[in-house]
């Protein structure tokens, strides 16, 4: 007699980042009060941090519609990537940047055509790894806000 084996079905799960599939919470209130003051932003920067599954690339959709900016995934970032004429620059898994380099170059330029740029990473920028002097410095004064992780409540909604 065979065993008996599940049948796997090949549903593909893409994520959804539209505001309507967003939940605000007490976990995500400091990031979404940070998001809708861009224009106060410090050298037009931000940085949100947290854990995998707290929601930090969904606010980065949110933020980038609302904006009109434009998404990169850091870890992809090579070389000086042409900036967006206006709107502004979000950036995911900037923590996981391979060329630092690049990142620098990204940051000095969007700060001269005063685009705002949010980042998003695992931990606070001032406590990544990083060989450049100057980029180190830059993500030392960067603000940073966290995105803890969802309460039971929240947990149940979702």
């Amino acid at each position: 007699m065979r065993a008996a084996t599940q049948l796997t079905l090949g549903f593909p799960l893409s994520p959804r980042f539209a505001a309507g599939d967003f939940l605000e919470a007490p976990c995500n209130t400091a990031a979404l009060t940070w998001l809708a003051r861009t224009r106060d932003w410090p050298n037009h920067r931000l940085a949100i941090w947290g854990e995998a599954g707290n929601g930090k690339t969904h606010l980065l959709h949110l933020w980038a519609e609302r904006i009109g900016a434009v998404l990169w995934h850091a870890p992809s970032l090579q070389g000086v990537a042409e900036l967006p004429v206006r709107g502004g620059i979000a950036l995911d898994e900037a923590d996981a940047t391979e060329d630092e380099a690049s990142l620098l170059h990204l940051l000095n330029a969007a700060h001269e055509a005063a685009l705002p740029t949010l980042l998003a990473g695992r931990t606070p920028p001032s406590r990544w790894v990083t060989h450049l002097p100057d980029l180190a410095s830059r993500l030392r004064a960067m603000p940073a806000v966290e995105v803890r992780a969802p309460d039971d409540e929240l947990l149940r909604a979702l």
